[in-house]
């Protein structure tokens, strides 16, 4: 069964705030970092597990920059053997700012992860790689080091 959880004004505040790291147009994150003006669209974008919890996973989703990037959904795919789930962000006609955008949300499944496989963090149905995680990157491993202002390690 697949749901998805939409952003709105209630959920883009508190937890969910965007945590910002300087990256540059050449880094390869033009794409959402953006130095040129596009057209609106939405892209499959890189997360990351901070925390599990039941039926609750915590996680990043890669946002790119805050002035023309936000993110739009999230879907989660669940079955036997498996659950998928893919972060999506909407990039805005215009020039964007050149920050490294962060958004910790939460996935609610309807029953607890147990012993199923969780995938699409990464891989080539991903199109903006937020962090370059590798495409059998197991999206189980927990990468609270991954999200700025999470613990203290370098970042950029």
């Amino acid at each position: 069964m697949t749901r998805a959880t939409r952003w709105s004004s209630a959920t883009r505040g508190g937890a969910h705030t965007v945590a910002r790291a300087v990256a540059v147009c050449a880094s390869g994150v033009a794409l959402l970092a953006g130095c040129e003006a596009g057209e609106p669209q939405r892209l499959r974008v890189e997360w990351v597990l901070l925390a599990q919890d039941g039926t609750e996973l915590e996680v990043a989703v890669f946002a790119g920059g805050s002035t023309c990037i936000d993110v739009d959904e999230v879907e989660v795919d669940e079955r036997t053997e498996t659950v998928e789930v893919r972060a999506y962000v909407q990039r805005t006609k215009g020039s964007c700012s050149e920050d490294f955008g962060v958004r910790p949300t939460t996935v609610e499944l309807e029953e607890p992860l147990g012993d199923r496989e969780l995938v699409g963090c990464a891989g080539d149905a991903v199109q903006v790689k937020g962090w370059g995680l590798a495409a059998d990157t197991d999206c189980t491993e927990k990468k609270p080091g991954l999200v700025p202002g999470t613990i203290e390690v370098p970042v950029g």
